[in-house]
């Protein structure tokens, strides 16, 4: 099968989008498929997984319009009967190029949204998208043979939209970490002071539906209960800046038990998920939340909330709490049971549980699933 992915970025900071780009890549031509990835190129690119086939061409205008000349012209250029074209995302230039060509190709197009449809993300730029819909944007999706979905949450917001909608329900999938290497941290060391049970890691672009400030407030509270406990607060800007939760950290008074850290990728984010006990996120919103699952591979303790569809397997693995809405109260009495909680879970049942989530979610799987709903759709040569 010869697929022609397309996304703007595989910008380590973009989260599970630019992961699972790279990850399908690589799993799609294990399993023997020609894949590409096409992508634009850019200066803070960093490693995100293994992508053997990716292609990566300059960028024209603006950074936000997502847009190439190059990529669009290389990308008709390898387009052929029987490749399907496989986009990832919605609403930027790149994915106009595919809708394009692959309408005037007569190919299938293939879209995974990776959360644009979800009513959450549609109340932000609604002027914008209003536009783009208008324009482009609801012939794409009328067009596309196939919708791929991170969970069934997803699907159905998906043909709320679309009421014919093909969709194929794939949850995204995890590298397998091994549990049994050391691990190489030597910083922040206030964190790695304490014992692994209460270390406590959020780690994930700062965005506002993250709701670090909740957080934050909630872990004021813990804090007399744990003393000893310890926060870390990892990743990249985005809403927040890395000086808006400094002073939100400064603001509470809690200097003494909470670090930061700022993008962390390749083996230092897995380094940093094994030297965790409890991994926080309690958000308003994740499409899935691959996050989740990496840290479940690790073998950590997951709070979380209803609003991330990867909760399911917190619950499935009985490996964490999974909170009916983030609030500052549910989410410090969260902590405090999994604090207590932790400390009673060994080594080797954190290895366990990991290599068994490991095993069930492999990205292998993922591919296979997808292939299999594209091998039904006419025209694409299986």
């Amino acid at each position: 099968m010869r697929i022609l992915q397309v996304i703007a970025s595989v910008r380590a900071e973009n989260g599970g989008s630019s992961l699972s780009a790279s990850e399908l890549n690589a799993a799609w031509n294990r399993a023997g498929h020609n894949a590409t990835l096409f992508t634009i190129r850019d200066s803070h690119d960093a490693p995100v997984g293994p992508v053997p086939d990716v292609a990566v061409f300059a960028p024209s205008g603006p950074e936000a319009l997502g847009y190439s000349r190059e990529l669009s012209r290389a990308l008709s250029a390898a387009s052929h009967d029987g490749a399907v074209l496989y986009v990832h995302g919605l609403y930027l230039g790149v994915n106009v190029s595919a809708f394009r060509i692959a309408h005037r190709r007569k190919l299938p197009l293939v879209i995974q949204p990776h959360g644009t449809l979800e009513p959450f993300q549609r109340r932000y730029h609604r002027g914008r998208k209003f536009v783009f819909d208008s324009i482009y944007g609801n012939r794409t999706l009328h067009a596309a043979r196939l919708f791929v979905c991170a969970s069934q949450t997803e699907a159905d917001n998906i043909r709320a939209h679309i009421k014919q909608a093909n969709c194929v329900v794939s949850p995204l999938g995890v590298r397998p970490a091994a549990v049994s290497d050391p691990v190489d941290l030597t910083s922040p060391t206030g964190w790695l002071e304490a014992p692994r049970h209460e270390r406590v890691l959020f780690l994930g672009r700062l965005a506002s539906k993250k709701n670090i400030p909740l957080l934050l407030q909630a872990w004021r509270d813990v804090t007399t209960t744990f003393p000893t406990a310890r926060l870390l607060i990892a990743g990249p800007d985005h809403e927040l800046t890395a000086d808006d939760v400094k002073r939100l950290i400064s603001s509470q008074g809690l200097g003494a038990s909470v670090s930061q850290l700022g993008m962390i990728a390749g083996q230092s984010k897995w380094d940093l998920l094994r030297a965790a006990g409890i991994f926080a996120l309690p958000s308003s919103n994740e499409n899935f939340a691959l996050a989740v699952l990496e840290a479940l591979a690790t073998g950590c303790e997951v709070l979380t909330t209803e609003q991330v569809a990867a909760s399911e397997y917190v619950t499935q693995y009985d490996a964490g709490l999974v909170l009916s809405e983030p609030t500052a109260a549910m989410i410090r009495r969260g902590l405090e049971d999994l604090l207590r909680r932790s400390r009673g879970v060994s080594a080797h049942e954190r290895d366990e549980r990991a290599r068994r989530l490991a095993d069930a979610m492999s990205w292998d799987q993922t591919v296979s699933r997808i292939a299999s709903a594209l091998a039904r759709i006419d025209g694409v040569d299986a």
